[in-house]
């Protein structure tokens, strides 16, 4: 009797030491919390400088890299507009940190741009808002490109096929015209050709040395 009493006080306490050990084994391997994935880190504007003035129509915007603490990759979005803060997103999942604008912007305008830094789980961190003014239109500026020509004081009303006639200039000085008239068979149809270049001589020049013709232009 007292041999089968110590063995079940001999088991007693293993199954006690037992149930110990399964309770630690349980506590180490649960509500272990999951690190949270964090957002890109800050980064700043770097160029166009923030307040610059005087600034082209189609500048090149840089900022700094945003690195990720988890190392997820990052793009950008880009934001530009004349209200602060800024909401047009003119471009998005940029992998590189600039933007060139192409579309060449509104002259001697105030513009506001910033940055979204994004990762590929959904965070997202913006950067400092920046703002700058494009200088105001030269004379070469407001020269460049197509004006077709609406009416010649002194002559008659110009017909829809005349009024395709058109001087262009480029910015490389050189200058093409097309004059259009219609055919016998009332197909419109281009009557002359010519190249040149062009100089800007003065600040008056913005009259294009149309003057003597009493031509009106319009640019399209």
């Amino acid at each position: 009797m007292k041999t089968l009493q110590i063995k079940f006080k001999t088991l007693l306490i293993l199954l006690l030491m037992g149930c110990v050990f399964n309770s630690c084994s349980s506590d180490d391997n649960s509500d272990i919390p999951t690190p949270e994935n964090q957002a890109p880190n800050s980064f700043n504007l770097l160029e166009v400088g923030d307040g610059a003035s005087n600034v082209d129509p189609q500048p090149r915007l840089t900022w700094e890299e945003a690195t990720d603490p988890d190392g997820d990759p990052v793009s950008y979005d880009f934001y530009i507009g004349t209200e602060n803060p800024p909401t047009t997103k003119m471009a998005s999942g940029l992998t590189t940190k600039y933007y060139i604008i192409e579309d060449s912007l509104d002259f001697n305008t105030l513009y506001y741009w910033k940055v979204t830094a994004k990762d590929n789980q959904s965070n997202s961190t913006e950067s400092n808002i920046a703002s700058f003014k494009t200088h105001k239109q030269t004379n070469e500026e407001l020269l460049i490109g197509k004006w077709f020509i609406d009416s010649i004081g002194g002559e008659a009303p110009l017909t829809a096929c005349t009024k395709k006639g058109f001087f262009q200039f480029l910015e490389n000085g050189a200058i093409l015209s097309k004059g259009y008239h219609e055919d016998n068979n009332g197909n419109c149809v281009v009557s002359s050709t010519r190249t040149g270049t062009y100089e800007m001589n003065t600040p008056q020049s913005n009259r294009y040395f149309f003057k003597r013709s009493k031509m009106r232009l319009i640019k399209s």
